[in-house]
């Protein structure tokens, strides 16, 4: 029988084709927008499908140094800013418990992003640290 984790919630972060935060993502879906535009990270001429939800308006040098930017892919980068985020919406933005959390991430999606099994660990043991933080 495996053990049953349980995972608290604690803050939000949001980066969608919608917007980036929670605000901005909210004010859109109420206002009806939606997130479906022309292709623009890519030429999609090629193909029959000229259109997707991508993120507009993502600079990831909001969260990512400009020498790491290279060498982590869009949704990485994305990642970082989402848990960022959601780390501050939970006020657990409190110096270095904070920055930990967002390196431990990043190291989650840049190494483990190949091997499911491991990442789904990673991700159980770091919702158990947050757990710990926020009933510290």
């Amino acid at each position: 029988m495996t053990p049953k984790h349980r995972v608290v919630v604690t803050g939000v972060g949001l980066v969608s084709p919608l917007g980036i935060g929670t605000e901005a993502t909210w004010a859109a879906l109420v206002a009806g927008r939606s997130g479906a535009a022309p292709i623009t990270l890519f030429d999609a001429s090629q193909h029959s499908t000229r259109f997707a939800c991508e993120v507009k308006g993502f600079d990831p040098l909001r969260w990512v140094e400009k020498k790491d930017v290279k060498k982590m892919d869009r949704f990485v980068q994305i990642a970082v800013a989402a848990s960022d985020l959601a780390v501050k919406d939970a006020a657990l933005a409190d110096g270095i418990a904070a920055m930990s959390m967002r390196v431990r991430v990043t190291d989650i999606l840049m190494r483990d992003v190949g091997d499911r099994q491991r990442l789904a660990a990673e991700c159980m043991a770091f919702a158990e640290d947050l757990t710990r933080h926020a009933r510290a």
